[in-house]
């Protein structure tokens, strides 16, 4: 039957990205959650938690509980605001410099270079394809949510 051909596809892609975050745990030892912080916070050095939050669609209160775990690794510091004394600027330690080095390329990079390679029309089908069996799911899903794999846990 077509359709366990296409739920078994889609539980191969899954599978996919939650092969890469059980290898990122394992060779670095942090979630693909707290991987996407770190290098959002190498892109900008000067962010605030909202900041971050905001720039990887999580809410502000997810963005401090991954935070206060990477801040107990000596993945990051948080450096209070010599004017606003509210805010907390995050910056990263050498060690979570040297685990950026060490990182894997999140598999949406792959993904993206692949896809833009692909002709107008069917990168215009895929598309619609995959919002199509999305809503067969009758789920809301916010499209600002960063891709992070179902493996990951706030621990």
């Amino acid at each position: 039957m077509a359709s366990e051909q296409v739920y078994k596809t889609l539980r191969s892609i899954f599978r996919i990205f939650s092969m890469q975050s059980k290898e990122i745990q394992k060779e670095l030892g942090l979630t693909s959650a707290q991987l996407i912080i770190l290098k959002e916070v190498q892109k900008n050095p000067i962010l605030t938690t909202t900041q971050i939050a905001k720039s990887i669609g999580i809410s502000q209160s997810t963005a401090t509980l991954i935070l206060d775990k990477l801040a107990d690794k000596g993945m990051i510091e948080r450096n209070r605001d010599s004017v606003d004394k509210r805010k907390w600027f995050i910056t990263l330690t050498p060690k979570a410099a040297s685990v950026l080095e060490r990182a894997p390329l999140p598999l949406h990079n792959e993904f993206k270079n692949r896809y833009s390679q692909l002709p107008q029309w069917q990168q215009a089908q895929i598309l619609y394809v995959l919002e199509l069996v999305l809503s067969m799911f009758n789920k809301e899903v916010d499209d600002s949510l960063p891709i992070i794999s179902i493996d990951d846990k706030i621990e």
